[in-house]
């Protein structure tokens, strides 16, 4: 892709790019929002039917999507290592394109995720000491990680039949009768929350694509979209029948507060102060002992860290009230010649337009308007 910076040739294939938005865009976007993102670093976006078949997304570059976000593989399932993440959907449903959501931001977001939430998860691999029958590799182990806040009182209670009584759709034996405990997803991946700034994770089954990120003291504002990828009816969700499952569906907006209290982050929705739940930020060694009570009903405590709140109170972040100027009126206006005024037209600034699709394959008609600096 060959991104041009001549303002005429711009202009021009501005005018041909609002002409096909203003015909297909209705289309594409029938059933769902559409967001916009940009690429905060270079990446790559996969074909969903042909994964071999890339597009370059460059710094800078926008993509939008219809709210698809998920946990998933980029990579072509006949690769050697399939690497799993938080992924956004770009196209229609018959042609789709994967990338990574780690590498993107709202385009116009006011804030991004700082390190007192921010994780840079490792991407997850199939591992064979599990057995994955479900279709997800176990989470990585990771520096820290932030999980639900319960996880401490099964790791402490040296009982892995605890995490059934909290979840009891984890219970699940499949065709090859693999006891609930082997299955990769109940190993930290269950739980496990990841806030990036397109998209945040909170556990299995709930992932929301975000809009923009508002902070505060001890607190971030979050407006996004429960993805349409959301899968909130199987039984074994994190937030199975939950509140928060019965008043948001996939495609609903919806604004969390994130209020951080030491290593504990309590979730909430604003209007309906829901909450949706309480995680805890946990190290290395606790992710090693929890997964290993798990799988083996057995773990060492010796060096594990407890996480600890600070005795931060929960307050509200002040609304954003936007300030009318008045301007006032004369009572008698009075008429005043204007001589030598110099009108300056301003210039639209200048749009990234993408030449070329990648060798590797045809580029459908939405890329050209879905993927690039427009």
């Amino acid at each position: 892709m060959i991104i041009q910076n001549s303002l005429a040739y711009c202009r021009n294939c501005r005018t041909i790019f609002l002409l096909c938005l203003s015909i297909l865009l209705p289309c594409v976007l029938l059933a769902q929002e559409s967001l916009t993102f940009v690429a905060e670093r270079d990446t790559v976006a996969h074909r969903s039917r042909d994964r071999s078949e890339t597009v370059i997304i460059y710094a800078g570059d926008l993509i939008a999507t219809n709210v698809g976000v998920h946990f998933g593989t980029i990579r072509s399932p006949r690769g050697y290592q399939n690497e799993f993440h938080l992924v956004i959907i770009l196209g229609e449903p018959s042609d789709q394109y994967l990338t990574f959501a780690k590498d993107f931001r709202p385009f116009n977001t006011e804030d991004v995720f700082g390190d007192d939430i921010f994780i840079d998860y490792p991407l997850d691999r199939p591992d064979p000491n599990f057995i994955d029958t479900w279709g997800n590799p176990p989470a990585a182990i990771a520096d820290t990680m932030w999980v639900p806040h319960y996880y401490a009182d099964i790791l402490r209670g040296q009982d892995r039949n605890m995490l059934l009584e909290i979840q009891p759709g984890l219970e699940i034996r499949d065709d090859w009768g693999t006891p609930w405990y082997e299955h990769p997803e109940v190993n930290l991946q269950h739980g496990r929350a990841m806030f990036y700034n397109a998209a945040i994770r909170l556990g299995t089954g709930t992932s929301i694509a975000v809009r923009n990120i508002r902070r505060a003291e001890f607190v971030y504002v979050v407006d996004g979209v429960i993805s349409s990828q959301a899968h909130q009816r199987w039984p074994s969700t994190l937030f199975y029948g939950c509140a928060f499952f019965d008043a948001y569906h996939p495609g609903d907006a919806l604004t969390l507060l994130l209020f951080l209290d030491g290593d504990y982050l309590d979730i909430y929705t604003e209007g309906t102060d829901i909450h949706v739940g309480t995680f805890i930020r946990v190290g290395r060694e606790f992710q090693i002992q929890y997964q290993s009570l798990i799988r083996h009903n057995t773990s060492d405590l010796t060096n594990v860290q407890w996480p600890q709140r600070a005795g931060v109170i929960r307050r509200l972040p002040p609304p954003v009230v936007e300030i009318a100027v008045l301007v006032e009126i004369e009572e008698e206006p009075v008429a005043v010649q204007v001589e030598d005024v110099a009108i300056v037209a301003i210039e639209a600034p200048p749009v990234a337009v993408i030449e070329n699709a990648p060798t590797t394959g045809a580029m459908p008609l939405w890329a050209w308007f879905a993927i690039g600096g427009g």
